[in-house]
């Protein structure tokens, strides 16, 4: 492999993934650097730049994730990021990430780049997708008509990568050759590999036997030689031979070492990202270089196909230079600001001068195409050229399949992604993963309990009575242990989600749950950082970023904290599995619904009260169904299991530690009684209930000290808060934990109520928790303060302290109100049932509630402009009646 030694003269090494969204880019990210960044079956998973080091033996290679974008118009944040980078990726590779599956989608981005002056090295990604559709490509005429090497790739299951990632370093050291003053030799190999590719076509050898290509593995749907590279493919390989029909994928080879001609512009004469040379440098006619030159035996380039036409490049030139740049070393940002500049023609303050070179460029289209052109057909024209380009590239490599959507695909989506049934399917799909989690978890967390009780009695039994024993026993083993039973049903719930995202059904859920995000003023892709969230608010809220109106993006951070994500789960499950043990899965998935209408609520609210009145249109690109892989799978659990324990071991354990040193001292308590004297008595004196006795006697002793302590005149002091909530003074206390890691708070508690029973469950029920304070304590855990973490995400990502402190009061004062309603009404409810005819009259309350409901919100509509002109439906209401006025009919 070639060898990069980076020196202080030289860019730093990076290598930059670019490319539509959801084709695969973090996937091959996680691949080339062994990372484990979050991967999903739909667009919009990654939001800023990721940045790691190439894997292998190029340790000192950055790669770096740049979110998806379809084109670098920056219409939307993250092609707004990917537009920031072009001048910083000038001086690395970019890999631009291709989906052999839209491939012409997909080519516009890659058109764009060269235009800018880039020479993308193309991975070709979902080679196995294409190849199941019936479509076949030749990524060898590929090759030769971007100009640009091609390596295909399956990044899901990392086959292709290999090639790709052995040649990034060679291709990455010529790129820096060419930017250093001190130029490679004209002989010194470009690319070099030492491994054959899995697709690798037959050996052939030239030189005398120099450059080499080996045999691999072909694709098993037949053998087409396919190289990667074009000026490394013999002249018979090409799209003639094959009538541009060869099966997709069937077969690829590595690259090779190819000495730098210096005669003719090929793929390998140039290097990579280097400023493609214009139209008038190559003409299609120029001659053949004589048989003595080593270039002629090699294939013309065709990269005239993908260059800009004469006029534009004319007029791109002119704008350049009425810009006050030097077209020849203009940089990629200059070169997109000139191309816009170029086809901006709404904006009335524009320059004569540049209004003569949109003229000028006009007419010489219309002479070109024998049709009138104006000036505003300029960014259309240019559009169509784009598309009328990437027609002829794929005129000579790609033949579509017989049947462009997915049969499968169309018929599952009739019925997932139906208006009517699709969100009842939806919603049984989640009571599903409630249930599973904790019908399939039980299981495993006994043997996690079972353990846990094992290491408790050795503790106990190998260290004599002190205060590290107790430290061990009440701080650690019970604090920690509390959390780590809960983790099957953690990994459980993930799988879940996994399996349904890598499988592309969430992006069918966010499609239908747009009608409600805009309800709540939210755009629909709201729903993609609302899903994010069951999993962590952290990332939840940097994912925001995909929202582009700045209100709507506050106000989705905003609720994103208030989402139940897997670090409230434990206490979910605990007071669930407790208090609800004949249904503790519905209970569970009624908690989580109850969640959503509170977000619900609350983001109608808030568009009611301002915000903008359309969120505008949703475009989503719809993944097809896959089957998940378990590499992906594997990976994506390992992380969140092993984020899980890595939090237990560090957050957990210290603050299981510092409760526990709270809770034991000061160490000297007044007791009521000589509990130690009445144990020995007991113990002198044997009988058959000796062991149960002694236990209540010990039992009683640490709840009375357990009651002079630290912790307990802490919790005393906070319970006139939480008194009308229903719980005690330890689910306070085990609330501030909680804000530090929402884990904390089921670790707290086996702290705190260990001195009442081993069991967590049947503790608090002795102590007087109920199943509806248990239910409201849930709904106050979901909805209260964020933890530190998202905290300072929130700040970070608003840039207000005033906001940041709005999403820690407001969250606060919301759960309390939720509880005390929850706990309150419940009380009410069960008093009005315990009455003759309370039900009735439970009923009758409902009902006038809902009709008062119904008259403020239509004498709201006409205080805010009279009839249909106030509603906030009238944009949707096909019944109202707009005249000054007039009465509102879907009131």
């Amino acid at each position: 492999m070639t060898s990069f030694t980076p020196s202080h003269d030289l860019p730093q090494p990076a290598i930059y993934l670019v490319g539509n969204p959801n084709c695969g880019k973090t996937s091959l990210f996680n691949a080339l650097t062994g990372e484990r960044q979050h991967v999903g079956n739909w667009p919009g998973i990654t939001v800023e730049r990721l940045e790691g080091k190439l894997a292998g033996d190029q340790g000192s290679i950055r790669v770096v994730d740049l979110p998806g974008a379809y084109s670098l118009t920056p219409l939307t944040p993250e092609e707004g990021v990917v537009r920031q980078v072009l001048d910083e990726a000038w001086e690395g590779v970019v890999v631009d990430v291709v989906d052999a599956t839209t491939l012409e989608r997909n080519l516009f981005l890659t058109l764009q780049l060269r235009e800018l002056g880039f020479r993308p090295v193309i991975a070709l990604n979902c080679m196995d997708a294409l190849a199941a559709t019936g479509a076949s490509l030749d990524p060898a005429a590929l090759a030769r008509q971007l100009d640009c090497p091609v390596f295909p790739t399956v990044a899901r299951t990392g086959e292709g990568v290999d090639a790709l990632r052995q040649a990034l370093p060679g291709l990455l050291a010529d790129r820096l050759a060419a930017l250093s003053p001190r130029a490679a030799s004209p002989g010194k190999p470009r690319l070099v590999t030492d491994r054959p590719s899995p697709w690798a076509g037959p050996a052939q050898e030239r030189g005398g036997g120099r450059h080499r290509r080996r045999r691999g593995k072909p694709w098993p749907t037949g053998p087409a030689p396919a190289p990667a590279l074009a000026d490394d493919v013999p002249a018979g390989n090409g799209a003639g031979d094959h009538g541009g029909e060869a099966l997709a994928g069937s077969a690829r080879s590595t690259p090779v070492a190819v000495p730098t001609a210096t005669s003719v512009a090929t793929p390998a004469a140039t290097p990579a990202n280097a400023p493609a040379p214009p139209p008038t440098a190559t003409p299609a006619n120029a001659p053949a270089p004589p048989p003595s030159d080593p270039a002629a035996t090699r294939p013309r380039s065709t990269a005239g196909v993908i260059d800009l036409p004469p006029p534009w490049q004319a007029a791109l030139t002119a704008t350049l230079a009425w810009l006050g740049h030097e077209p020849a070393t203009a940089t990629p940002s200059q070169r997109l600001a000139a191309l816009q500049a170029l086809v901006e023609v709404r904006s009335p303050s524009r320059s004569p001068a540049l209004q003569a070179i949109q003229e000028r460029l006009a007419a010489e289209l219309a002479r070109g195409t024998g049709r009138p052109l104006s000036v505003a057909a300029l960014p259309c024209e240019l559009a169509a050229d784009r598309y009328r380009r990437i027609g002829e590239v794929l005129a000579g490599c790609y033949r579509p399949a017989p049947a462009p959507i997915d049969p499968l695909t169309a018929r599952l989506d009739r019925v997932l992604a139906h208006p009517w049934w699709g969100l009842p399917l939806f919603g049984l799909m989640m009571a599903v993963v409630f249930w599973s989690t904790f019908s399939l978890g039980a299981l495993p967390a006994a043997w996690v309990e079972e353990a846990l009780a094992w290491a408790t009695e050795a503790v106990e039994a190998r260290l004599a009575d002190s205060l590290l024993r107790d430290l061990l026993v009440d701080g650690v083993l019970a604090g920690v242990g509390g959390v780590l039973v809960f983790l099957p049903n953690i990994a459980i719930l993930f799988f879940w989600l996994a399996l349904l995202e890598d499988s592309g059904y969430l992006a069918r859920a966010a499609f239908l749950m747009d009608y409600f995000m805009q309800k709540m003023g939210l755009h629909g892709r709201a729903f993609v950082p609302l899903l994010m969230g069951f999993g962590c608010n952290v990332p939840a809220i940097l994912a925001t970023r995909i929202i582009e109106h700045p209100w709507q993006r506050r106000l989705a951070m905003l609720l994103m904290p208030l989402v139940g994500c897997s670090a409230r789960l434990p206490v979910l499950v605990l007071l669930c599995g407790t208090f609800f043990p004949d249904r503790p899965g519905t209970m569970l998935f009624l908690i989580y619904l109850i969640n959503l209408l509170v977000l619900f609520a609350i983001g109608r609210a808030a568009a009611s009260l301002g915000g903008p009145r359309s969120t505008g249109l949703f475009l989503l690109e719809m993944p097809p169904y896959r089957l998940p892989t378990w590499r992906t799978m594997r990976g994506f659990l390992w992380e969140k299991i092993w984020h899980f324990i890595e939090k237990a071991g560090t957050v957990i354990l210290l603050g299981s530690i510092l409760i526990w040193v709270l809770s034991a001292f000061p160490r000297e308590v007044p007791l009521s009684r000589a509990y130690d004297a009445e144990i020995a008595r007991l113990q002198a004196t044997p009988s058959d209930d000796l062991g149960e006795a002694v236990a209540r006697l010990v039992r009683a002793r640490d709840q009375e000290r357990l009651a002079g302590r630290w912790m307990s005149r802490l919790g005393r002091a906070l319970h006139p808060l939480v008194a009308p909530l229903g719980f005690g003074w330890r689910e306070a206390v085990s609330l501030i934990p909680g804000f530090l890691a929402k884990e904390g708070i089921v670790s707290t508690l086996a702290v705190l109520y260990g001195p009442v029973d081993d069991d967590l469950g049947a503790a608090m029920r002795q102590e007087g928790m109920t199943p509806l304070g248990a239910f409201a304590f849930m709904l106050f855990t979901l909805l209260y303060v964020p933890c530190l973490s998202t905290l300072g995400v929130l700040w970070r990502e608003s840039g207000s302290w005033g906001f940041t402190a709005l999403a820690l009061v407001f969250p606060a004062m919301l759960a309390w109100i939720v509880g005390f309603i929850v706990y309150q009404g419940g009380l009410a409810l069960q008093a009005w049932a315990a009455r003759p005819g309370g039900y009735d009259l439970a009923l009758v309350v409902l009902l006038a509630l809902g009709s008062a409901v119904l008259l403020v919100r239509r004498a709201w509509c006409e205080v805010r402009g009279g009839g249909c002109a106030g509603c906030p439906s009238r944009a949707t209401c096909a019944r109202s009646r707009v005249e000054a006025g007039g009465s509102c009919e879907k009131a």
